[in-house]
């Protein structure tokens, strides 16, 4: 696969944790980093598609009653 060289600035204390954890991991920075893009990106491909499924069911007139609402509210409560 080809690749492009991406420059970007970051504060001290994330380079010190990237290089820490690229060391233990025995792995570049490099790898590292796009490690974490991989991630990320999947991550916010599984929002984007959670969003995009509410706003359908919100279309069709599917909603959350009142009382499944506040039982969601209350079981998350308990987990804390």
């Amino acid at each position: 696969m080809a690749t492009v060289n991406i420059s970007f600035r970051t504060d001290k204390k994330k380079a010190a944790k990237l290089d820490s954890l690229a060391r233990a991991a025995g792995r570049t920075r490099t790898e590292v980093i796009d490690e974490a893009l991989d991630s990320h990106f999947f991550l916010q491909e599984v929002i984007m598609a959670r969003i995009d499924a509410g706003i359908r069911a919100a279309d069709e007139g599917r909603f959350a009653t009142d009382d499944e609402v506040q039982a969601e509210f209350a079981r998350w409560r308990r987990a804390k």
